[in-house]
This record gives structure tokens, sequence and C-alpha cells, in this order.
């Protein structure tokens, strides 16, 4: 067979359409710019924008509590070295949902090496489970706090590790 053909030389109509078709978040960060160039529909919607123009327009369209400027500053220059970088996260969407997603950063090639192609996909498993975990616990927790009876909760010794204020 012959050799796959670079992406460099596919017709811009092409991966236009590509990215414009694509069913997950895709977007072009601007690292010169300090922010999004471009953010395909899948994107738009996910987050909760109603036009690209709105999202690029945002002051921080991937709100997340996890990335300080410095440690998004970090996670970008780790992407230009060595790509892909993937992180997973939780990112706030616009009307407030929390969406625990996978980042993933990639570097390309152009013109201007100072693109960044941005992925969102579904969470590993692992932080699946740490999130039904934490759910667990709080809903635990909160029987046991507002329950009209006492609870008193011991370890496998036999030793009391917590009890609620009805049963002091």
């Amino acid at each position: 067979p012959p050799p796959a053909m670079p992406f460099s030389h596919l017709p811009a109509v092409v991966t236009e359409a590509l990215f414009q078709q694509s069913p997950d978040f895709l977007a072009v960060y601007g690292l010169t710019q300090g922010g999004f160039v471009r953010v395909n529909p899948a994107g738009v919607r996910l987050l909760g924008y109603t036009s690209e123009a709105e999202f690029l327009a945002a002051p921080a369209p991937l709100s997340s509590p996890a990335f300080s400027p410095a440690d998004w500053a970090r996670l970008t220059a780790a992407a230009l070295r060595i790509s892909p970088q993937e992180v997973d996260t939780e990112l706030t969407t616009q009307d407030g949902r929390p969406l625990p997603v996978r980042l993933t950063l990639s570097s390309f090639q152009t013109e201007n090496p100072d693109y960044l192609l941005l992925r969102l996909g579904q969470p590993g498993r692992l932080q699946q489970a740490e999130r039904a975990l934490a759910q667990s616990v709080r809903r635990f927790e909160a029987v046991v706090t507002n329950a009209t009876i006492g609870i008193i909760v011991c370890n496998r010794a036999g030793k009391i590790v917590s009890a609620n204020q009805m049963a002091h």
C-alpha cells in the first residue's frame, strides 16, 4: 500500500470538515494569544455556549479550579515538548455545572508553532471511581447527620469511630 499522506498535505477544506464534524470537543489554543482561536460546534454545545464567537469572547471558557495560571503554563509547555499531554480534571460549564473530562493537549505543525489542539474526552476510570466514592461518602454523611435516631459507627475491632448528635 502507498504510504499515508501527512495531514499537512490535506486540502484545507478536508481538515476544516474534520474539525467541524467531530463529535468531540476540539479547540485550537493560541499560546501567543493566550486563548482559544477556534472551537468546533460539539465543543460549543458541550460547554453550554450558543456560538463559537460567544465561546471565544468568554474570559475563561474552560473554567477549571484545577488549573492555576502557573499550572496551565506548565501543562502547555509540557505539551510543546512531549505531545500529547493528558490530564483528568473537572471543568465548569457556562451554566455552572461540573463536567469531569480527560483533557488532551497536542502540539501540531504549522507555520507558527505556537498552537495546541485541545480535545475533551471521557475521564479515566480512576477519576470516575474517585468521584463515585466521594458521592457515596457525602450521601452517607448526610444520612448520619440528618438521622432522627442515634447512629454509632464502629470499626472492625468494635471501637466507636463516629456517632451522630442523636446518639450522644
